[in-house]
């Protein structure tokens, strides 16, 4: 049986599309932010031999990452030949549409996104936290 525990350093990346499309017009805003941040590891497990070159193992494991901070930029195209290139900071916030519906977007932004539509804005995090089983055999050649 075995117990083991990493520091690592996790680079994230993320990209997004929004495409909007009417009569005759259209717009796009494409988008990428990446940043690291550390995290945790830890696992434990155990090995079984099964013959001289193969062994059966399990192990159970958990890790713990939250990345924030991240930056990039933001490609607008429309068919109005609009080409805007926007640096910044990737936001998370919900946008309402009249009425009592708002929907979750995630843009890049040089400043926090702010207006009468705009719900709860805040940069966005990345959680890439997580438990994982394994089993399996292995085979050593």
């Amino acid at each position: 049986f075995y117990a083991r525990g990493a520091l690592g350093l996790y680079a994230i990346r993320a990209r997004y599309l929004f495409r909007r499309e009417g009569e005759g017009f259209w717009e796009q805003r494409k988008g990428r932010a990446s940043a690291t941040g550390l995290g945790l590891e830890a696992a434990v497990g155990g090995e079984w031999d099964l013959g001289a070159r193969t062994v059966l193992f399990a192990e159970a494991g958990l890790r713990v990452v939250s990345v924030d901070r991240l930056t990039g930029r933001e490609e607008f195209t429309s068919s109005l030949g609009d080409d805007v290139v926007q640096p910044g900071t990737l936001y998370f916030f919900r946008e309402s549409a009249g009425g009592e519906d708002a929907y979750p977007l995630v843009f890049v932004r040089s400043a926090m996104p702010s207006g009468p539509n705009v719900i709860e804005a805040r940069e966005a995090r990345i959680n890439a936290s997580g438990m994982a089983v394994r089993a399996g055999v292995r085979y050593r050649f």
